[in-house]
């Protein structure tokens, strides 16, 4: 969607209730995209709105594009493409015999249409005024998705960058029974991390008690790393930019450091151990080990501070049976500074010489659940 400044509108869609937090890794992006000539660019990212689930940028269509593969707490990035208020049929099929998508994408072209508030309600109506004039509309879930949107007559036609949802980096090829999505597990790092230093993470160790298949320590090991080991929609639309055709990550000079200086971590399963060790590779500065929380033998030291991270198994999936138990043992035996814990939204949980810092609750792919971030009650 044009503007007057000739950039693009883009929405960059992220877990409710975490908009302020990807505001704020826009910002810290900003300096290390490239403009066209693949070379750090001084052009800057406006912002123009933020919604509850995203926030709304304006940039040019070259970073617009390239921030599939920089961010990393968000789910999916939409391309403003066309505005118009419309509040009759007629209107609407004047204004799509208008459009020209096929100058944008050579592909079938997939809708999906969302109608409230609206005198243009009927979402199958919409989509027979569309068929009536575009010929390559298709289902096929490979196919380009444009996503129409309308609320209060205002028809919103947004292109669908990503293809698969972002969380989907295309690093780690095995799960567990319950996996933690990537953006969230990006999101909760930042959220046990605020106020911290650079100079103090990088000599600190990062532990994941309950680790499954490593997506905390595998977040936090490629903090820095652009994602291109995955294919994005964009890259077939008719309008990529020439550089992002190449490989033009080569020219980046991002730390290659991850969030934290050093990373371990444990599950009671020896098959899961296997599992995030197959998915992070052998590493410097990282130890994966088995170990069992309620019946360790393990005789933990550390002479670096340690911050804790973990998503306790519970739910219908996998069954446990006490949540306290875990929380309490692993807050026990690795003593750490700080520790975030991912629980149902109904636990109510504590840690002996910790104190509950932050809470915060929101849904992870259906569940209720909240954060709740300890802090020690005193330094020794």
């Amino acid at each position: 969607m044009k503007t007057e400044k000739n950039l693009e509108k883009f929405f960059l869609i992220c877990p409710m209730g975490f908009e302020s937090y990807l505001e704020e890794e826009l910002k810290t992006l900003s300096p290390w995209l490239l403009g066209t000539d693949m070379k750090p660019h001084s052009e800057s990212i406006q912002f123009l709105d933020k919604k509850k689930g995203g926030v709304e940028i304006e940039t040019s269509l070259g970073i617009g594009f390239q921030l599939n593969h920089f961010v990393k707490s968000t789910v999916r990035i939409l391309w403003r493409w066309k505005s118009k208020k419309i509040s009759h049929v007629s209107e609407l099929k004047t204004w799509i015999r208008g459009l020209r998508p096929q100058d944008l994408t050579k592909k079938p072209i997939r809708l999906q249409i969302s109608s409230r508030k609206s005198r243009l309600q009927n979402e199958k109506m919409i989509e027979r005024v569309f068929q009536e004039d575009w010929k390559n509309l298709s289902s096929d879930e490979n196919a380009q998705t444009l996503y129409v949107d309308v609320y209060d007559d205002q028809f919103t036609l947004s292109w669908d960058l990503s293809g698969e949802v972002l969380y989907k980096r295309g690093l780690s090829e095995k799960k567990g029974s319950a996996p933690l999505r990537e953006n969230l597990a990006h999101l909760l790092l930042h959220e046990l991390t605020l106020g911290l230093t650079g100079p103090e993470l990088q000599s600190a160790t990062l532990v994941d008690p309950m680790m499954g298949s490593g997506t905390f320590l595998s977040e936090s090991l490629t903090w820095n790393q652009v994602i291109i080991d995955r294919k994005f929609s964009y890259q077939e639309l008719v309008s990529v930019p020439g550089f992002l055709k190449s490989e033009w990550w080569k020219n980046l000079k991002r730390p290659s450091n991850g969030l934290f200086g050093f990373h371990e971590g444990y599950d009671q399963s020896p098959e899961m151990v296997q599992v995030a060790k197959d998915n992070l590779k052998s590493r410097d500065h990282l130890k994966l080990q088995q170990n069992d929380l309620l019946n360790s033998k393990l005789n933990y030291t550390s002479s670096r501070p340690v911050y804790l991270i973990s998503n306790p198994p519970f739910g219908e999936r996998l069954e446990v049976k006490s949540l306290q138990d875990l929380v309490s043992a692993s807050l026990q035996i690795f003593q750490p500074v700080k520790a975030l814990f991912l629980v149902p939204r109904s636990a109510m949980l504590s840690g002996t010489g910790y104190g509950l810092t932050s809470s915060r609750e929101f849904l992870h792919g259906g569940l209720e659940v909240k954060s709740l971030v300890f802090s020690r009650s005193h330094q020794d």
